[in-house]
């Protein structure tokens, strides 16, 4: 076997970077400890763009569904019903077959653009309690390679965004409507850039979204030459950080299974 050949001599470790330090003089994460529950919102029948190989089916989703209310959740993530008939059919069903019991908020997903936000309140039309999550991406990849704009033009979408689904709520009062916003790949965002769009979308007035923070300890975040791995303390200041801005309510999201499990364990949870 050459020099060349070998997984040492292919390896280049230069490709990747360390997390950037966040400056905090007043950490108080490692001494606490969780003290009331949280609020537990179930993502389990999010489908939509993100499954479109093998997506489940409408009875499928029925039977998850009848299984998450049985279990006890009060917040249920229920589709992508702009990106996907089978999310639209799905919602429809809850809502006009009367499957959300009182005190159930089913949720949905859309982007900051206006035909899918108004297919999205389309499908919609006679819930009773309903959380709408708008995102859009805000990394500095996403910026410059996908949409070509610098932070001003992003920062636009995301108050177009939040002002859309503000007038589209209005035209159905009869909704108790929960508004949410995440900058989509937050741990890849520059975090005073993070900050400056959701402090942008609640400045206008009327505007009340609770911001929800995607962190996932294990991600690799990649583009085309450098990468980087965001470790647990790193993403714990980050949050921490972000919530010193007060810029409104924070929750966290964890997809990775390593959080999942961790989170089990913590909890006792069984299969």
């Amino acid at each position: 076997m050459t020099a060349a050949s070998t997984p040492s001599a292919a390896f280049d470790h230069t490709k990747y970077r360390p997390v950037t330090p966040v400056a905090l003089t007043d950490r108080q994460w490692p001494s606490r400890t969780v003290t009331q529950a949280p609020l537990w919102a179930s993502v389990d029948l999010r489908d939509g763009n993100q499954a479109l190989l093998e997506p489940m089916t409408v009875e499928q989703k029925k039977l998850m569904w009848k299984l998450l209310v049985k279990i006890g959740l009060k917040e249920i993530e229920v589709g992508f019903p702009s990106a996907s008939q089978l999310d639209f059919d799905f919602v429809r069903w809850l809502i006009e077959e009367d499957q959300v019991p009182e005190g159930v908020s089913i949720q949905v997903l859309v982007q900051a653009r206006e035909h899918l936000i108004a297919r999205t309140f389309e499908s919609l039309v006679g819930a009773r309690d309903a959380v709408v999550h708008v995102y859009n991406s805000t990394s500095t990849v996403q910026r410059e390679r996908v949409f070509e704009m610098d932070r001003d033009g992003i920062k636009a979408i995301a108050v177009e965004g939040a002002q859309l689904v503000k007038d589209y709520a209005e035209r159905y009062p009869d909704t108790n409507w929960v508004f949410q916003y995440s900058p989509e790949s937050f741990t890849s965002t520059e975090m005073d850039y993070a900050v400056e769009v959701c402090e942008a979308k609640n400045k206008r007035k009327g505007h009340d979204f609770i911001f929800r923070i995607n962190v996932d300890p294990s991600k690799v975040e990649k583009n085309a030459t450098v990468k980087f791995i965001l470790d647990a303390p790193s993403a714990a200041d980050r949050v921490s950080w972000y919530k010193a801005f007060d810029v409104a309510g924070a929750s966290i999201d964890a997809h990775s299974k390593a959080a999942i499990e961790a989170e089990k364990k913590k909890l006792e949870v069984d299969e």
